[in-house]
């Protein structure tokens, strides 16, 4: 393992041992099925690194939202920093909300901003908390259509503003996330408002998400050949400037779960990673036999024991009282 791979895997695993000392095991445990719902951008990031970025998008967009529907002279702290990274309310409902963004498969913005217009179109006197921002149970019976039709408006948006790494063609390893993202991105690419030319150009040759082999299903042959031979063309003489591809440490392929939970899932089963997963578990879970530290589940199992301890205690001394 080189040392990036090196200082990249101890910053999972420092980021994983957090998330248990913050979040009950009943929320970490969805992680895997999440890795084939969320947004593809966020499938090689840490649970814990995602739900920062959903914070700090939350953070923002409250802000924004509360000057534009209450008043714009007041100053709001929707998200207490101290009390992020800890084990708190405000940290589950963060961890919360962030999953309920990964199974729509949307950018955390796009969520945010989708759920805003719809739940301010009645007046209120406050906005959503993190665990409030999809509504209630009649309201989710009929924001999914409405959803369905805003995500179709965005994904190319979506698509064109991609900046991942692990989806560009030169770092294409076959891993389940890259090969959803594709044929993602070529079903955008068939409802899309643009000229197949357009997006082969966009996708195949400026932004490199995708091989130019790609658009052989959708175009006739002839088309497809001609097509190619114009835009590498350009791209010789420099009217097209190609995304550079960064090159990634093996470690940066690594699925959001890696190492979070025991890899005995369904999605697990398919999961390159699981062999290294399971060793690096095995790792972690020795490790913290030997640690005094507390998991979120061992400091919930602590205030029950108190406070059946409590609970013993009163009942005695009601006992002699009486």
């Amino acid at each position: 393992m080189s040392e990036i791979d090196k200082q990249l895997a101890q910053r999972r695993l420092k980021e994983n041992d957090q998330a248990r000392r913050c979040i009950h095991s009943k929320y970490l445990v969805i992680e895997p099925e999440l890795q084939e719902t969320k947004w593809f951008a966020y499938r090689f990031m840490s649970p814990f690194q995602a739900t920062l970025k959903f914070a700090l998008a939350y953070d923002e967009h409250y802000k924004r939202a509360f000057a534009r529907h209450f008043d714009r002279n007041v100053k709001v702290r929707p998200v207490n920093w101290a009390e992020f990274g800890t084990p708190c309310q405000l940290m589950t409902q963060l961890w919360g909300a962030r999953q309920n963004a990964d199974r729509l498969c949307m950018p955390y913005d796009d969520y945010l901003e989708f759920f805003d217009e719809f739940n301010m179109r009645r007046p209120r006197k406050q906005l959503p908390r993190p665990n409030q921002v999809e509504g209630s149970a009649a309201a989710k019976l009929t924001w999914p259509a409405k959803l369905a039709a805003f995500q179709s408006e965005r994904a190319w948006h979506q698509l064109v503003r991609l900046e991942t790494p692990q989806l560009h063609v030169e770092n294409f390893r076959e891993y389940p996330a890259q090969v959803a993202f594709r044929a993602w991105a070529m079903d955008v690419v068939r409802t899309a408002a643009r000229t197949f030319r357009q997006a082969m150009e966009q996708l195949a040759y400026r932004q490199r998400v995708l091989p130019p082999e790609a658009f052989q299903a959708v175009l006739a042959d002839d088309v497809y050949k001609d097509l190619t031979e114009l835009l590498e063309a350009y791209c010789k003489h420099g009217h097209i400037v190609p995304q550079a591809a960064t090159k990634m440490s093996f470690v940066s392929f690594w699925p959001s779960c890696f190492a979070l939970v025991a890899p005995n899932t369904r999605v697990c089963a398919d999961c390159p990673f699981q062999r290294d997963c399971q060793k690096m578990n095995d790792y972690v879970a020795g490790k913290s036999r030997k640690s005094s530290s507390l998991t979120a589940d061992d400091l919930r199992r602590k205030k029950d024991r108190e406070r059946q301890a409590r609970c013993r205690k009163n009942k005695k001394e009601n006992g002699l009282q009486t």
